[in-house]
């Protein structure tokens, strides 16, 4: 296999997180609006509970593909038996999980009047096993997922506007909803024929792939508990009104922790792929330049969101979500959390196959915050939720940090952080300043992230920040 450039893929999985966070923000506008509190919240709702159907119809093959399927892409034979059988328990787990989906609706009296969005909602379950969207991933092909993602999101944004008018079209709106996410994998099932053809297959070799999979799913169902289980106890402990406000703040938060995210996804089979290669000095330093970048990306974020957190809600989602903001405040603190326990945990433990290490952070996490949601929820509502989920997200950084001493060997720039440090107060002073001159949302958003942008930047490279210099050097290559 050709190989691809990680700057061009990480460029390419930030454009479609780029994408990711413009398209809410043409849609939410319109949909938080037409559907009203209560409907969006039981959008939302029915979201969450299907997120542990397609958490259980994976089994943690996802993750598990990627990492062993890098190791062995090159060879044709051995990855095709891998892909067949990989596919094969992807199939049977999918039809057990709508199985025990099916009597869950049956039987469970909350579900009932939520019967016919968590039928359509499900489609994506399967959509995603037919998709077998991990073998892309594999083979790092990025520039296809991209240009899918995007035709994909302005077919489903055209859609949305035509179909969904009034506040009974959530219904509408899910199914549209769920071919924006899951719907793309219907052509995927024939572009993956490029480097694979996948059929089911009688000859298994469970022991070997079942193991790491139940560890992967655990802790994907750990995490999933300390991310998504605030949204589904509002919908049991409260109602469908708080959790449509909440869900407000929670999709800002989830839209850029996802951008934050994408340069670590990219790097996922290339970390995989150097351990196996056993070229240790490239594999610290690419850990090196991501850390650094985070850093230097995450810290300006957190702050802007947390300044402008009422602006950016009553903006996106209208006065009536408003109220939302100060989840979003507490939420924007947990960015730093999820960012770097998705770092250490996802490109450093995983790939060193230190599973076990990563389901008892995400374990804790998950205990930690299912027992405070029961606390804190009725107390504090939204608030309390968002409060649960920065104690989660900094258990699993935490722990992500304790056990990745000696998987690798880069240090931490303090001369960096430092820089960013000053940067980001000089962003809180241009907030503050904004604010005080504008009473638009929209205006006060714009000046404020421009003019954040020249200062930070300015500051980053006046203190001589690692990031911002090699940016700059670059530059000054291309234009000589």
């Amino acid at each position: 296999m050709r190989k691809k450039s990680v700057g061009i893929n990480a460029v390419l999985n930030v454009i479609k997180q780029c994408c990711a966070i413009l398209f809410p923000i043409i849609t939410f506008p319109y949909i938080s609006r037409v559907l009203q509190t209560e409907n969006y919240g039981k959008v939302n709702f029915g979201n969450s509970i299907i997120t542990y159907v397609t958490l259980f119809a994976a089994l943690g093959l996802t993750n598990y593909a990627i990492r062993e399927g890098a190791r062995i892409r090159n060879d044709k034979k051995a990855f095709q038996t891998f892909a067949n059988q990989v596919f094969t328990i992807n199939c049977i787990t999918t039809l057990t999980a709508y199985l025990v989906f099916f009597l869950l609706i049956i039987f469970v009296p909350k579900l009932h009047s939520y019967w016919l969005l968590l039928l359509i909602q499900s489609i994506s379950v399967i959509l995603t096993t037919l998709g077998a969207d991990w073998i892309n991933s594999i083979y790092e092909d990025f520039l296809y997922i991209t240009i899918r993602y995007i035709v994909v999101q302005i077919f489903s944004i055209i859609a949305m506007f035509i179909f969904v008018r009034t506040p009974d079209d959530y219904i509408v709106y899910a199914g549209i909803h769920v071919f924006a996410n899951a719907g793309a994998n219907i052509s995927n099932f024939f572009h993956i024929r490029k480097y694979t053809h996948l059929r089911l297959t009688r000859k298994m070799n469970f022991k070997t792939h079942i193991k790491p999979m139940l560890m992967l799913f655990c802790n994907s169902l750990s995490v999933q508990l300390y991310i998504n289980s605030d949204i589904t106890l509002l919908g049991i402990l409260m109602n469908d009104t708080v959790v449509g406000i909440y869900s407000a703040a929670v999709k800002i938060y989830n839209i850029m922790k996802q951008l934050l995210n994408a340069v670590i996804v990219v790097i996922i089979p290339r970390v995989s792929a150097l351990l196996g290669e056993n070229k240790l000095k490239e594999y610290n330093s690419l850990l090196e330049k991501v850390f650094h970048a985070l850093i230097s990306i995450i810290m300006p974020i957190i702050v802007g969101i947390f300044m402008l957190s009422y602006e950016i809600i009553a903006l996106i989602g209208g006065e009536s979500y408003a109220s939302g903001h100060w989840a979003l405040r507490i939420l924007s603190i947990a960015l730093c959390g999820a960012v770097f326990a998705n770092f250490f945990n996802n490109a450093i433990l995983v790939p060193n196959k230190k599973e076990k290490n990563f389901l008892i952070a995400t374990l804790t996490a998950a205990i930690v915050n299912v027992v405070l949601n029961f606390a804190f929820i009725p107390l504090w509502g939204y608030v309390g939720a968002a409060i649960t989920t920065v104690f989660a997200e900094f258990i699993v950084m935490f722990f992500g940090i304790y056990y990745s001493k000696g998987l690798y060997t880069f240090k931490i720039c303090i001369k960096d952080i430092l820089s960013c440090v000053v940067g980001c107060v000089f962003i809180g002073f241009v907030c503050v300043l904004v604010k005080s001159f504008f009473s638009n949302y929209f205006i006060i958003i714009a000046v404020s992230v421009l003019t954040a942008v020249i200062c930070y930047s300015t500051t980053l490279i006046v203190m001589k920040n690692r990031l911002a210099t090699t940016f700059l050097n670059t530059l000054k290559k291309k234009f000589q």
